[in-house]
Formats: C-alpha cells, sequence, structure tokens
C-alpha cells in the first residue's frame, strides 16, 4: 500500500473517559497526575473505516507498538489522553505513520479568534456549527457597531 499524506481517512466517535491508572510498579494501580498535579484523563472511542482503512490502523499500531483492542461488537477502538473538540470526526494516518484526529476546523476556529477577535468569535462559532459542535450564543456587547469596518 502506498502511503500518501492523510491517504487513510476513518471515523471516530467517543464512547467514554476515565482517569488514567498506572499499570504497574510501587504505583499500579493508582490515578496517574501530570505535572501540574490534575488527573490524566483517558479518552475512549470507536473507529470505523473501511477493511483496508482498518488494516492499515492495525500495522500502524503494531508499528508503534501498540495492541490493537477491540469492543465486544468486534470494532477497532482508539484511545488518547489528547481529545479532540469533537465528539466525532475523521481519524487520519500521516505519512510517517502518526494515527491522530482531523482538527482542521478547530485549528480554523482557534485561528479566527486569535486574528479577528469578537467577530472571529462568531466566525469560529459557525465554523465549529459546520463540524457539528454548538458552542453557544456568542455574546455581543450593546456598545458593539453596526459595522466592523468603521471600528
Amino acid at each position: 500500500m502506498s502511503h500518501a499524506l492523510n491517504y487513510y481517512i476513518m471515523k471516530y466517535s467517543l464512547i467514554t473517559s476515565y482517569p488514567a491508572t498506572h499499570k504497574e510498579g510501587d504505583n499500579k494501580g493508582k490515578v496517574k497526575l501530570d505535572k501540574a498535579g490534575n488527573k490524566v484523563i483517558v479518552f475512549k472511542y470507536r473507529v470505523t473505516g473501511t477493511k483496508d482503512e482498518l488494516e492499515e490502523y492495525e500495522r500502524i499500531q503494531k508499528e508503534n507498538g501498540v495492541d490493537t483492542i477491540k469492543d465486544d461488537l468486534g470494532k477497532h477502538l482508539w484511545f488518547t489522553v489528547y481529545p479532540p473538540a469533537t465528539r466525532e470526526g475523521q481519524l487520519m494516518i500521516s505519512t510517517n505513520g502518526k494515527i491522530y484526529a482531523d482538527t482542521t476546523n478547530t485549528d480554523l476556529a482557534k485561528a479566527m479568534i486569535q486574528q479577528h477577535g469578537l467577530f472571529g468569535q462568531m466566525m469560529a462559532k459557525e465554523i465549529m456549527k459546520d463540524s457539528g459542535v454548538d458552542i453557544g450564543s456568542v455574546n455581543v456587547p450593546d456598545d458593539m457597531p453596526d459595522s466592523l469596518e468603521n471600528s
């Protein structure tokens, strides 16, 4: 199989989250903490795709030393401590064999807010809405000008 950039695109859907625990040593069974002392949370997703995509997913997981884990229905699972902002989305495999969630819309929304302030917040809301995420209403101040061009 050839490895084009992001050639394999599967779907993920969030199942649950739970605190990570140590697997061995003196701390076995204890909840893991990050450097700031917060619990490390694991997010568990169901992965779906074509037969070829799932075979590639298994191959990449094995190359990275990760066992393929399936649920009771035989569906592939993906675990991460770096959750994407959406409950469902696309799971990609890069040319260098990394499995990651497509965060294009989240990154775009963040950039709009950073670059365009309040107007960017309104654009970000629409971007995330297209991703199936409702980020709630954007509070527009009463003294907001009708036209942003003149502000």
